[in-house]
């Protein structure tokens, strides 16, 4: 049996990169980005301004009084200040008109008969409500660099850089099947002995908010003969097959088994943590990387958010992103010899164990946000990595 850590480092050793490849900027969000990404032109490419009101000359504000010689809108090429003591009534976003420095907004303004005047007590400082030309980037300078997962705000950003086409990773085909002869339909009726299948549908949501939308789902009883077909229709056709069920050691555990049978070489099997002790992993023939979680709901799930998630991260390019660290209020009631994987609620910067029966009990998850880890030896509650369920 192997430690968390050890687990962590075979893990890394077969990750294969993801191809990239380019996409348009409306299919872009939620991928990875590939490429370094620079500012076309300055950002902002003119001299901005950021209040309604008038552009003016700082050298003429002795006079306080100023002549509104035009009317500026955003997007219109930008206005001259051709005399002494004019200034340019302009909107927020335009252009600064030529020869002004400094922009007073309307509430620091009287504005009659086509003057502008400043109000009583008004202070103005050269060079106000003004956003520099190339204060954000200057030509050529980075923006984005390769292993971002593009959020809204990226896309707000390569919007306005022109990236009509961004190079990001494929998104990997990823198999899910779970196994055993005691799960049903989600909208089946179960018989007395039966469960409803939970842990498809639960492992393809969790990895849809991981960033692989489409996920092929299966599910074979405890048959070898019906295992081997799945897996070998699964492993044809998917970059990543990952299965809940039948790999701990009970007369019916027959994954992995059949995994060996079809050529997937087992590269650990069982890890010094609760729940989850049963984790194996190996490779196909051709490289393609295999999970077998426990079949365990609770174990399932903390199996895909803390190795299959990071895995695919790391094929996609995408460094690990640091883990938030939270205050674990109690430590698990059981002899910690074992990394320790508690699902927790979080308030704030503590995080409170949730009420559970064990990795079986189903419902416990709906109290938890995601899972403290606590490393082995730890004897007295304190500051603790935090992953959640879902992407922060």
């Amino acid at each position: 049996m192997i430690t968390v850590a050890e687990a962590d480092a075979l893990l890394s050793e077969h990750v294969r990169a993801l191809p990239a490849i380019a996409v348009p900027l409306a299919e872009a969000a939620g991928r990875v980005l590939r490429e370094a990404v620079v500012a076309d032109r300055d950002v902002p490419p003119f001299d901005r301004v950021t209040m309604d009101g008038v552009a003016l000359a700082s050298a003429d504000l002795d006079r306080r009084r100023f002549r509104v010689a035009s009317t500026q809108a955003a997007g219109e090429p930008p206005h001259t200040l051709s005399e002494a003591g004019d200034c340019v009534e302009i909107m927020t976003g335009a252009a600064l008109a030529e020869g002004a420095d400094t922009v007073v907004r309307y509430e620091d303004l009287v504005l009659e008969d086509g003057w502008a005047s400043l109000r009583e007590g008004v202070a103005v400082t050269p060079g106000q409500n003004i956003h520099g030309r190339g204060d954000d980037r200057r030509a050529g300078e980075p923006v984005l660099g390769p292993g971002v997962r593009i959020g809204p705000g990226h896309v707000t950003a390569l919007a306005s850089l022109g990236a009509a086409t961004v190079r990001v990773s494929a998104v990997p085909r990823v198999a899910v099947v779970t196994t055993g002869d005691e799960v049903v339909a989600v909208a089946e009726t179960p018989l007395p002995h039966q469960i409803r299948q939970s842990n498809g549908p639960a492992l393809r949501a969790a990895l849809a908010l991981h960033g692989v939308p489409d996920v092929a789902l299966a599910h074979a009883p405890d048959d070898e003969a019906r295992l081997r077909t799945v897996f070998e229709g699964a492993l044809r056709t998917s970059d990543m097959l990952v299965l809940t069920g039948g790999v701990s050691a009970g007369r019916f555990d027959l994954v992995p088994g059949v995994l060996a049978s079809l050529g997937v070489r087992e590269v650990f099997h069982k890890v010094r943590q609760k729940p989850g002790k049963p984790l194996w992993f190996g490779v196909a023939e051709d490289g393609t990387p295999v999970f077998g979680l426990p079949g365990n709901p609770v174990s399932a799930l903390v199996g895909l958010v803390r190795y299959v998630v990071p895995f695919l991260d790391a094929a996609a390019g995408r460094p690990a992103p640091p883990r938030p660290r939270l205050r674990l209020t109690a430590l698990p009631r059981r002899k910690n010899d074992f990394t320790h994987f508690v699902p927790v609620r979080r308030d704030g910067l503590d995080a409170h164990p949730a009420p559970s029966n064990g990795s079986g009990d189903v419902l416990s998850l709906v109290a938890s946000d995601g899972i403290a880890e606590v490393a082995a030896g730890v004897q007295e509650p304190g500051s603790v990595p935090f992953i959640p369920w879902s992407p922060l």
